[in-house]
């Protein structure tokens, strides 16, 4: 615990108290210090440094390769979206 203690502590007050608190309460997957740097580096590329901003992006946590976590990923959205335009689009396309 005391290697996450001081990985905690050599964040900046913000990243600490934004990011990394709402990253461990939000997701699963994300569970130790080098998925935590690579998922604030993965935020940082999306101009992601605050954790409203956090909230108001993320959807959900999948687990799995590319294709199983986009076609989840669609399925939800689509199950939100109801009968919107983009769901009838993807209803046009195949799954390929």
């Amino acid at each position: 615990m005391a290697d996450m203690s001081n990985w905690y502590q050599s964040k900046s007050l913000i990243v600490q108290e934004d990011l990394v608190d709402i990253i461990c309460k939000k997701t699963c997957f994300v569970v130790d210090q080098q998925d935590i740097d690579g998922f604030l580096v993965i935020l940082a590329s999306y101009d992601i440094s605050t954790a409203k901003q956090f909230l108001e992006s993320f959807f959900a946590e999948y687990e799995g390769d590319e294709g199983v976590v986009l076609e989840q990923f669609v399925k939800d959205w689509c199950a939100l979206a109801k009968v919107c335009l983009p769901r009838k689009l993807l209803k046009q396309r195949s799954p390929e």
